[in-house]
């Protein structure tokens, strides 16, 4: 299976509610990545979206295809990247980062783990 169709890359944007109640919306970025113990664990980048309809797609501007472990956007965009969430293969997940809240670490990884 090539890393386009493990990562999924159709995972849609998300409007997640902050601990403040406003909407913040986010955007995926399969990464060419994998967990130590886990072949094909996906491994996405999560960043802060412009509107409900942002997507990886809308951002493209290095060279490279998604899923290049070059890493992405970030280095393009710093102040929207938000950190990284990864799967295992049993279903548990694990935020890297320090700017989304526990429940809002939660929301992506619902999001994530439904398209899956």
């Amino acid at each position: 299976m090539d890393n386009a169709t493990v990562n999924h890359l159709n995972i849609p944007s998300l409007g997640i509610t902050t601990d403040n109640g406003q909407t913040l919306n986010v955007y995926f970025e399969p990464m060419n990545a994998t967990l130590a113990d886990c072949e094909n664990c996906p491994v996405y980048a999560i960043y802060r979206a412009k509107d409900k309809n942002d997507s990886i797609f809308n951002h493209l501007s290095i060279p490279g295809e998604i899923g290049d472990n070059i890493p992405g956007l970030d280095n393009i965009n710093q102040k929207d990247y938000l950190g990284e969430i990864n799967f295992t293969a049993n279903g548990e997940w694990e935020y890297d980062g320090e700017k989304l809240s526990a429940a809002e670490q939660q929301q992506v990884a619902e999001h994530i783990q439904a398209q899956l």
